[in-house]
This record gives structure tokens, C-alpha cells and sequence, in this order.
């Protein structure tokens, strides 16, 4: 990071979080689309969708790396007292959205486990119906002799 006059470093902050901010809506958008991918089934694009939405959490990952950065330096000189004011409000929107976020994964992790498991029955359902028609196709001798037996 290069180095800011205290005026610089304020300025910088809150570009961050509003950088941030508009990041977190993106990701909450992702999350939305994602909640949808997970219903329809279709796994190519949910897991084009998780590598975009990687690259965003990374990106995310930095601009608060950095922000922390900035605010543990203490001696930030904002231009008034309303540009502080105004980047603690979006600072604490980010935290809502984050939580967000949270939230969001929680749920889409609830429907593609619910899924999964859906899936899994469906699966084991299926391979018992086929072992129980393949048993039925599958006579015993005596059952054989007894169908062809002429004197019954």
C-alpha cells in the first residue's frame, strides 16, 4: 500500500467502502441467482456462477484488508465532518449487507443439501427398483419346473 497524507488516507477510505458496498450487492445478487441455479438443477452453471462469485469474495477479501489497513493508522483528517459521518453510515450498510450475504449462503447451503439428498433417494430408489426387477426376472428352478409343469 503507498503511503497517504492523513487528508489522502480519508479520502481513500471511504472510496473502499464504497467499494465494498457496491461489491456486497453484487455478491447478493450472485447469492440470488444462485438460490436460483440450485432449484433448477443445473449444476454447469451453478458452478460457473461459484467461480464468479470466488473472484468477488477475493476481491471483497482485499478492499477490507486494505480498509483495515487505513483505519488502524488513527490519524485520518476528513474533509468535514459530514464525509466522516457519511462513510460510517455506508460502513455500517456494508455491515447489513454483509450480513446478508451470510445469510444468503446459509440458505443457498440448506437448498443444495436438501437437493443433494433429494437426489441421493432418488438414486438409491432407483437402483432398488432395478434390483428388485432384476430378481424378478430371475426364477428360481423350481419355480421354472413348476410353471411348466403339464400334469398341474
Amino acid at each position: 500500500m503507498t503511503s497517504h497524507s492523513p487528508a489522502e488516507a480519508a479520502l481513500r477510505l471511504s472510496q473502499l467502502v464504497d467499494d465494498k458496498f457496491r461489491l456486497l450487492g453484487v455478491l447478493i445478487e450472485k447469492g440470488k441467482q444462485q438460490q436460483q441455479q440450485i432449484t433448477a438443477g443445473d449444476a454447469t452453471a451453478l458452478l460457473q456462477l461459484l467461480a464468479e462469485k470466488q473472484t468477488l469474495i477475493e476481491e471483497l477479501q482485499r478492499l477490507q484488508d486494505e480498509i483495515a489497513a487505513l483505519q488502524s493508522r488513527g490519524d485520518l483528517a476528513w474533509a468535514s465532518p459530514e464525509a466522516r459521518a457519511r462513510c460510517q453510515s455506508v460502513a455500517g450498510q456494508c455491515n447489513a449487507l454483509g450480513q446478508l450475504v451470510l445469510e444468503l449462503e446459509a440458505t443457498c447451503e440448506r437448498h443444495a443439501t436438501t437437493q443433494r439428498d433429494a437426489m441421493a433417494k432418488q438414486i438409491h430408489d432407483f437402483s432398488n427398483f432395478n434390483s428388485r426387477s432384476s430378481d424378478s426376472y430371475s426364477l428360481d428352478d423350481e419355480t421354472r419346473l413348476a410353471e411348466f409343469d403339464e400334469s398341474s
